[in-house]
């Protein structure tokens, strides 16, 4: 697989007014059960799925610690079920979130809470080597490779949607724009989904033909070439693969690693032991400092939050810490009902202060 950093000025990307949101059933798992699975074994598995949503790391499962406490995934149980999906038998289980994070702190391994970045995927399909028959794969799309995004975005907790391609979309986005990879129209229409991230993709058939070889012998291959922007930055490579999936797993695992390497808590680093002061602008009355506070509170970086006066419509708080300063930014760029003040020349104060703008 190749990848590649940029890094550059996006004016037209405007993360301040993203809306990441919560993502649900990170704690929760779904398991096939085959032919020689048993209910441990299902267990086991589910675990395993929690771990990696949660810690936003493959590597997780080679931690000795961890593989030590998978021999006992029904300890971590809080329920289970089963239930036929799709002519399938499905464990569904639900496991207990304080267990999970403190095996994941004595580990020595980062923990990435609810509040996740949003990401759009710009994706054009080329079916079939022989032909240019290319088209975008919208949010209504009736797709095996949607289906198949959602579902892998969803077993590495990310919040990830496809455009909705309606008259809005395709007058200002072509097929040939993202299958181009070309950032700037792509940025501009997706600013009315308020996104934190995007991925700009093609995926398509090649024939692949060692040289001479007959043609009769060559082999077809997917490949998916993708732009990540992040913020300021950009992250791009091709995968390729016999298999349709496995492209598309390395793709959305790509991604996944990223986000998770910027907001994800090093528990290495997450010793609580220092105190931050963060100011919020209108504070307008005692239900506001509550809701306020119950907004920091939640925050994966935060272990309590105390209010340290107030000086009119100005409430500073003091905030104990998990994670660092920067992961407490990082997350809050995620929220646009916390802004954060900034200068004459658009630059964030050098104090932590805020308005909260729900």
């Amino acid at each position: 697989m190749y990848v590649k950093w940029v890094v550059f000025a996006l004016s037209l990307f405007v993360s301040s007014a993203a809306m990441a949101g919560d993502v649900t059933a990170l704690y929760d798992a779904k398991v096939e059960m085959g032919n020689t699975t048993d209910q441990d074994d299902a267990a086991k598995q589910g675990l395993q799925q929690v771990l990696i949503k949660v810690s936003g790391n493959r590597d997780v499962l080679s931690q000795p610690l961890i593989r030590q406490n998978l021999a006992n995934a029904t300890d971590f149980l809080l329920s289970y079920q089963f239930n036929i999906e799709q002519q399938k038998r499905i464990y569904n289980a639900s496991y207990d979130q304080q267990k999970v994070d403190k095996l994941l702190r004595n580990a020595n391994l980062p923990i990435w809470g609810k509040t996740r970045p949003a990401t759009l995927l710009w994706l054009v399909e080329q079916p079939d080597e022989t032909s240019f028959n290319r088209a975008l794969i919208s949010e209504q799309s009736q797709s095996h490779i949607k289906d198949k995004v959602l579902q892998v975005a969803a077993e590495r907790g990310l919040d990830m949607s496809f455009p909705l391609l309606d008259l809005d979309d395709l007058m200002n986005v072509s097929v040939y724009d993202v299958w181009g990879r070309f950032a700037a129209p792509v940025i501009q229409a997706s600013q009315r989904y308020n996104t934190d991230s995007l991925i700009i993709g093609r995926i398509y058939q090649y024939k692949q033909q060692a040289e001479g070889l007959d043609d009769s012998l060559a082999q077809i291959k997917w490949r998916l070439d993708w732009r990540f922007i992040l913020g300021d930055s950009q992250f791009q490579g091709n995968v390729e693969d016999i298999e349709q999936d496995a492209v598309i797993q390395q793709v959305i695992d790509t991604v996944a690693d990223q986000l998770a390497s910027r907001y994800a808590i090093d528990a290495q680093s997450s010793a609580v032991s220092q105190w931050i002061e963060l100011t919020v602008n209108n504070i307008s009355g005692l239900e506001v400092y509550e809701n306020v506070r119950r907004f920091l509170n939640q925050l994966t970086a935060v272990a309590d939050v105390t209010l340290s006066h107030i000086n009119g419509r100005k409430g500073t708080y003091k905030l104990r810490m998990i994670g660092t300063e920067q992961d407490l930014i990082n997350t809050l760029k995620l929220d646009s009902r916390m802004q954060r003040v900034v200068d004459q020349f658009g630059q964030p104060v050098a104090e932590l202060e805020f308005v909260w703008a729900p």
